[in-house]
């Protein structure tokens, strides 16, 4: 198999070229970490550092704490079958407690969130999230650790939000964006000074 190395932050993610594989192959494989399926192509996802993972962590523990109030059950990196030849990884996502799959999801999430890693950005993120909003996830938040900054994406907006709070459609869940940056650096404070 054909690969290419990323020279810098700009370059896309590392796709797997030749050959294009059906989805069988992929729902069969074991990547470490996941990679992502797209019309054919296994796509290697950048993974996070410190930073990410902390926030990610922060992210998923918050909702974690709501599943009950929300009816939902959160999950981290778990496989969305975006399309007919589409499977995504998103960071975190929402999906209706009494609608559990056993593998993979296969409806839309009610929530699907993603933590930019140092190699990503934010207009190349957004083009992979329109997958999820085309299967009809009515919202995906990104975060951005080094800025402190998230997103909520929609179909027809994207709004930055520094300070605020984050929506989930449809329901009284509510993340305020400060208190889990802040989370995140207090998380990480206290385990590499101590």
């Amino acid at each position: 198999m054909g690969t290419y190395t990323q020279p810098d932050a700009a370059a896309p993610p590392q796709v797997f070229r030749h050959p294009r594989v059906p989805p069988a192959f992929y729902l069969q494989s074991t990547f470490r970490p996941d990679r992502e399926y797209v019309d054919g192509l296994i796509v290697k996802r950048n993974v996070g550092e410190i930073d990410h993972a902390t926030l990610q962590k922060m992210v998923l523990l918050a909702l974690t704490a709501l599943e009950d109030e929300g009816g939902f059950f959160a999950l981290q990196e778990c496989r969305v079958q975006a399309g007919a030849t589409r499977y995504r990884v998103p960071d975190v996502c929402l999906i209706p407690a009494d609608r559990v799959p056993a593998r993979i999801i296969h409806e839309a999430p009610l929530l699907c969130v993603e933590v930019l890693s140092p190699r990503d950005n934010l207009k190349r993120m957004r083009e992979r999230c329109t997958d999820f909003l085309a299967m009809g996830v009515p919202v995906v938040w990104i975060f951005d650790p080094a800025a402190e900054t998230a997103w909520e994406l929609t179909n027809d907006r994207l709004e930055e939000r520094k300070t605020g709070v984050l929506h989930l459609p449809s329901t009284a869940v509510q993340v305020r964006v400060e208190a889990l940056f802040a989370a995140a650096r207090s998380k990480k404070r206290r385990h590499t000074e101590g």
